[in-house]
Order: C-alpha cells, then structure tokens, then sequence
C-alpha cells in the first residue's frame, strides 16, 4: 500500500511542512483496512483507557457506555455493544487512538515517518452520522488525515496561535477562530490530507460510513534542544551549576552564562549530537519472524522480502556513523553502501538490493542484512 506523496520529500519539508495545509489527492489506491479489521481494532483497544473515546460534540462519558462484569474473581469493564451501537447510530464517532502492533496501520504511519523524518502516533476515527465529534479545534501536533473508507468534510481556518505545544489548548479559545474558512474540502477514500498544528479545523461526517487514520507527526522542539543543551552544559561549566537562592543578589556571571548559553545553541556540533541523541532515544515496532530467525533450521529468506530501515529519519548521519532503533552504527564501505541504499528505497526487495552489487557475493550481503535485521535495526516485511 504505497503512498504516492506527489511531491518530492525536500519540497515538502523547505516549503509546506508546519507552514500550509496540503491535500495528497488519490495518494493510497490500495490497503487492507476494511471494517473486519476495524471491529478487531475495537476489540483490542482498552475500552477503559482514554485512548478509547465515543465523541458527539465533545467527548462522552465512559459511564454511558460502559459496563461491569466478573471474571475469575476480577471486576473488569468493556463496552456495552448495546449502548455503544445506539450512540454511534445517533451520530457519535468512535476514536481509537494510540493504535499499535497492527500491521496494516504501521505501514502507512511507517511511510509518513519516512517522509516526514519525524516521529508518529496514529489513531483511528469510525462514524455513520454527520454530526461533528470535536467542534471546530486546533491540535499541537501535525496530522496526517488518510481518508480509507467513505467521505469527511475538512473546514479549516487560518491559525491565531503560532507554534503551540501540548500545554496549549484551543478550548474556550473558539471565538478567536476567523472567518472564512481558508479551505472547505471532501476527503474520499484514498486522499491523505496535511494540516501542520495550530490551525483551526471542523471534521464531519458525510452521513454515510466513514473510517480514517488520524497520523500525528513530532519533531524534536527548540524546548528539547534547550533541556538537553543546559544538562550537557552544566558537566562542563560551573556557571551552570551555581544555585540561585530566594531574595540573593543577581549572579555576577550570569552575562558570562548567557554569552555561554548563546554559544552553545548555535554550535552545528552541538546540534548534530543533539539530534543523534534524540534519534537514539526512539523505538519503532517492526514484524516479528520466529520461523526464519529463531528457527536454527530455518529455509532461506525469500528473495522478495522487503527491507526497511527502522528509523523515523533515515538521514540522520555523522560521518560514517548512523542511530537505528537506539542502536548506534559505524558503518564503512559495503555495509555503509547497503544502508544508505535501503533509506534511499525503504521497502526495496532482498533481491533486487543484492543485484545493486554484482561484485560481491550475494550471500555476504544476505548475512549482513539477516545480522541487522536480527538486531532490529532493519525490519523484513515477508511476501504474503
């Protein structure tokens, strides 16, 4: 289920990324997610958790829907089938967020990580009705809406909050929003649409089934940098470690730490190491794969098996090492050939990155790749 982003990576980036909403028209023309799929997200998802909401206008209670049972001398909670069909029947829409370990939905969270170097959360939104879920609100994050079954209406309005974090909130900001609306769209089955943080929005439904993935992007913040920054700091500079006491005179040298500070922000050594940090610091789930590889008896790989590198931003590289899945990399020659070869074509087929090097031996490129990949640093994806 390939993404057809229709506009080259650096394009997006330099001139549309957290700075215009962008519509991805026909991207996905083929997925597996249907309602089968749908239901067993339903019933994997904690129906306690907020990760698990009905919304009609704001969010509904847990209480309306919820109910209680016994089982082997626990009290547990799930939904009420019942309460849950009657209020998605009278509008309500179903939001599951913070979906994992789903193969079909990680493939296309997957490729808007690639795409967008940044790390991802994605939800899912079911609705029937028309009535709208959340009302017209601005997130702190970008979103990726992927429309996969039926139509949503996207009204969106201009921005009057620049850059918020998750510690702001559009709530009871609603009368700041201006009219008109910058775009008035319908999502069908197969659109992606872009819509950077901060900028107003209204989802309804059609009134006819709808299901889309909601894929939130985060890149590192000025704020990360600066927490990072100031703890490296401190292990070098006294400054920095100086107590600052209630009602004390201001510290004399606290020019000297702001001519520090200033130099250290705009230090590119300081940023390339920052960004390792934080590259180092992410995790992403790949396919597991007993059969091949904790099988000692295992038949080779199929040759067209597909090869990802598991990282978020596959070009995070200084000099020849390279942060995969925390794991850090000093690659030289072959092995650095393969790795860039592999971001540059996420998804390639073992037998087609084997033909890229006609000069070696196709089996030291197949054991290089089996090491990497049983360290989780490349994620196979089988045929099926």
């Amino acid at each position: 289920m390939p993404i057809d982003f229709n506009i080259p990576e650096h394009d997006f980036k330099s001139q549309i990324q957290g700075t215009k909403p962008y519509l991805f028209k026909n991207a996905l023309k083929e997925h597996a997610i249907d309602w089968k799929l749908v239901n067993e997200l339903i019933s994997r998802h904690d129906h306690t958790s907020s990760n698990f909401k009905l919304l009609k206008n704001g969010l509904i209670l847990k209480y309306d829907y919820l109910e209680q049972y016994q089982e082997v001398f626990t009290t547990k909670y799930r939904a009420s089938k019942l309460k849950l069909y009657e209020l998605m029947r009278s509008g309500a829409s179903l939001a599951l967020n913070k979906i994992e370990n789903c193969p079909e939905t990680d493939k296309i969270r997957t490729q808007i990580a690639h795409f967008t170097g940044r790390q991802t959360i994605v939800s899912g939104y079911a609705a029937f009705g028309s009535e709208p879920s959340f009302g017209n609100h601005w997130d702190t994050h970008d979103v990726f809406a992927v429309q996969l079954i039926g139509k949503k209406r996207w009204t969106i309005y201009a921005p009057t909050e620049t850059n918020p974090l998750y510690k702001n909130s559009s709530v009871g900001k609603e009368h700041q929003c201006i009219e008109p609306p910058v775009m008035d769209i319908v999502l069908e089955a197969g659109d992606v649409f872009y819509l950077p943080r901060g900028w107003w929005h209204e989802v309804t439904a059609s009134g006819d089934e709808t299901f889309h993935l909601a894929v939130s992007t985060y890149p590192p913040y000025v704020t990360d940098y600066l927490n990072w920054l100031v703890e490296d700091i401190s292990t070098k500079s006294e400054i920095f470690r100086a107590p600052v006491e209630p009602g004390a005179p201001a510290n004399s040298s606290w020019e000297d730490l702001g001519g520090q500070l200033s130099e250290a922000i705009q230090c590119m050594e300081n940023q390339n190491r920052f960004s390792q940090w934080f590259s180092s610091l992410q995790r992403l789930d790949s396919p597991y794969a007993i059969e091949l590889f904790g099988n000692e008896k295992a038949t080779p790989i199929p040759p067209e098996s597909r090869i990802f590198v598991n990282a978020n931003n596959c070009h995070i590289w200084h000099g020849n090492e390279f942060v995969a899945n925390g794991i850090r990399l000093k690659l030289n020659g072959l092995s650095k050939s393969i790795i860039k070869i592999i971001t540059q074509h996420q998804g390639i087929q073992i037998d087609a990155l084997v033909a890229r090097f006609p000069e070696m031996p196709g089996s030291r490129i197949e054991s290089f790749i089996i090491e990497l990949i049983k360290q989780d640093v490349l994620a196979i994806h089988l045929p099926s």
